[in-house]
């Protein structure tokens, strides 16, 4: 009924082999030769370029959905973090130097982030414990045994005192690899 006197046609297949369904041409004419060499493999090339955008479409809209999730999980992170103000959550590098600062270190310890960051940790212990190397100290038991606890004297940026309640841990990446430490206190005057 559609007038059609040929049809040539090539699956469109997934890299799974899966049959999406078929790239085809059609004509009001009847070519009783079909198609010939070249033409059956320009059909066929044309039919990976289908099924390469099928792919590429899909990888976009995967990577769109893994970003999506991604940044979901950043924002939640960052309202923990926000909301954990009876805390001070302080991230440090290898050396020691401030890399993050949450809002109860802020409230807590008196220094903004932008203040802290790139300082070392130690801005926060008295003299005396600085004097003993008791932030290196911290950080080689959560680097040996997973931990450093501590409750003693701690200093805020007016340079009062107040007594804290602190654990440090290892910071990793995802692939397990060492990469800063992690450093909570909680106020216990």
């Amino acid at each position: 009924d559609a007038g059609v006197r040929f049809y040539a046609g090539v699956p469109l297949l997934t890299m799974d082999g899966l049959a999406l369904g078929t790239l085809c041409v059609v004509d009001g004419d009847a070519h009783p030769g079909g198609l010939d060499a070249t033409q059956v493999e320009d059909l066929l090339a044309l039919a990976r370029q289908v099924m390469a955008q099928f792919e590429l479409r899909r990888a976009v809209r995967d990577r769109d959905e893994a970003l999506r999730r991604q940044r979901a999980d950043e924002a939640r992170h960052r309202q923990v973090l926000a909301s954990a103000v009876d805390y001070a959550i302080v991230t440090t590098d290898l050396d020691g130097r401030v890399t993050g600062w949450n809002a109860g270190a802020e409230m807590i310890l008196g220094w903004s982030e932008a203040e802290a960051r790139g300082r070392h940790a130690d801005l926060f212990f008295t003299p005396e414990d600085r004097a003993d190397d008791i932030p290196e100290s911290e950080m080689r038991a959560a680097r040996e045994e997973g931990r450093g606890n501590d409750e003693r004297w701690h200093l805020r940026k007016d340079g009062s005192r107040f007594w804290a309640l602190g654990e440090m841990m290892p910071l990793t990446a995802e692939d397990g690899g060492h990469v800063g430490y992690l450093k909570i206190l909680r106020d216990r005057t």
